[in-house]
């Protein structure tokens, strides 16, 4: 047992799974810390305010979000591993040039119109006008978010944690600093703003770096040379089908802090507090979820019956790790929350309740996302999540308006876990019916 242990532990994606735990675990961290200052600071009004301009910048951030992240990292992947250097440039090309575009179109029309849209929504254009910086900050992050997904896929893993652990502590500092010295929310967005600019500046010098030392990855003037010379039509059409999928799977956490704002907007800051609460088990498994991105691709190139067994494997010992978790992040709800929060937020203590039942359920779903792009099957993905999102926006948006918040968090904690469960029964029957059929690889 002994040594199958230490076998297990030698295995590069368990390493980078661990590295990246541990990451995750700090980062969660400092998220938190973030969360109790702000929430102590700014008081119960201000902290709604707070979470409603990130839950609206959530929302119109779909229009934003082509899914050239998702496909990027996807395509250079494979692009990487075969060593083709005209591929990697035109997939990296793809990335600045495309998202440039949508960023810059679609961000600046919704800067422009951020103020009336809320107006309009919570009676409070300050919201909006406040959340035009978050999008302009979206709108920054491109360079930073295309070198960490080529950290990624040359699997610097550890270079990686590191660079994305100090991203995390600028963008805690900064705005808490501010909050402190009483710039109260113009502190936090205007926070975000100032380590946005300073790490794209970064991630700039960073990539020119990486670039030289490796003759896979083109330089920034290859990159920008290349544009409007390739097309990128099938790049486009492959990320774009990811990009709906996502774009429907983030309405999932945006949408009942969104409703919520429309009918009590103190009751905003109970519940956004007890959904992150009962996200803290699921701290873990965002590693595993995100290497599975990587990996899933590979194991593609084998089998089927190698795909479901790595799959089944980290879908069933993530939702042990997490089950364990919550149980203990249960038992410790009614002296943690109000200790750290304060008494005003006691609340959050029985909405964490039926939140925390499911995060253990939605953690069997780590690898569902992975496997649907795996086996191309983004077209089932988006009818039933557009199904599910549709579904469950009803019912929670009927709870919300006639019954109390304490009513309403059931169909909230309910959502997420009834389409996990059914997504992850999908493919396991997908898997096993073209095992059956005979299809022992992917590719034929």
């Amino acid at each position: 047992m002994i040594t199958r242990i230490r076998n297990l532990f030698k295995k590069r994606f368990i390493k980078d799974t661990i590295v990246l735990q541990f990451a995750s675990v700090f980062s969660t961290g400092l998220s938190f810390i973030a969360s109790v200052v702000f929430a102590r600071t700014l008081g119960v009004e201000g902290y709604s305010a707070y979470a409603l301009i990130f839950a609206f910048v959530g929302i119109v951030g779909i229009f934003m979000n082509i899914g050239t992240n998702q496909s990027a990292l996807t395509l250079l992947s494979g692009a990487y591993a075969q060593k083709d250097r005209d591929k990697a440039r035109n997939i990296l090309t793809y990335y600045v040039q495309v998202t440039g575009t949508v960023l810059l179109v679609v961000g600046f029309s919704i800067i422009l119109i951020s103020p009336f849209l809320t107006k309009f929504f919570y009676g409070d254009s300050t919201i909006g006008q406040l959340a035009r910086v978050i999008i302009l900050v979206d709108i920054i992050k491109i360079f930073f978010g295309m070198y960490i997904i080529v950290l990624q896929v040359i699997r610097q893993i550890k270079i990686l944690a590191v660079i994305e652990n100090i991203n995390k502590v600028f963008y805690v500092a900064v705005p808490v600093t501010l909050v402190l010295i009483g710039w109260g929310l113009k502190g936090i967005v205007f926070g975000h703003l100032i380590v946005a600019s300073g790490f794209a500046v970064f991630a700039w010098i960073s990539y020119s770096r990486l670039a030289k030392n490796d003759p896979i990855l083109p330089s920034w003037s290859e990159i920008f040379s290349n544009m409007f010379k390739s097309r990128f039509s099938y790049y486009f059409r492959f990320g774009f089908m990811i990009a709906i999928d996502k774009n429907i799977v983030s309405l999932y956490s945006t949408l009942p802090i969104f409703i919520l704002g429309l009918f009590s907007i103190n009751d905003v800051a109970i519940l956004k507090i007890a959904i992150a609460y009962a996200g803290l088990p699921l701290t873990l498994i965002g590693p595993v979820s995100r290497l599975l991105s990587v990996h899933l691709p590979i194991t593609k190139s084998y089998s089927l019956s190698i795909l479901k067994r790595d799959f089944v494997r980290s879908s069933v010992g993530s939702f042990l790790i997490t089950s364990g978790l919550v149980v203990i992040f249960a038992l410790m709800a009614p002296i943690l929350i109000p200790l750290v929060y304060g008494q005003e937020y006691v609340l959050s203590v029985y909405l964490s309740f039926p939140l925390l039942v499911g995060s253990a359920i939605t953690a069997l779903g780590v690898g569902n996302g992975s496997a649907f792009r795996t086996l191309n099957l983004m077209r089932k993905s988006i009818y039933v999540n557009a199904v599910a999102v549709l579904t469950g926006a009803g019912v929670i948006y009927f709870f919300m308006k006639h019954y109390p918040i304490t009513v309403s968090v059931y169909p909230v904690a309910a959502w997420v876990p009834v389409s996990t469960l059914i997504f992850y029964a999908y493919l396991l029957i997908y898997i096993n019916l073209r095992i059956k059929e005979g299809r022992t690889y992917v590719n034929q």
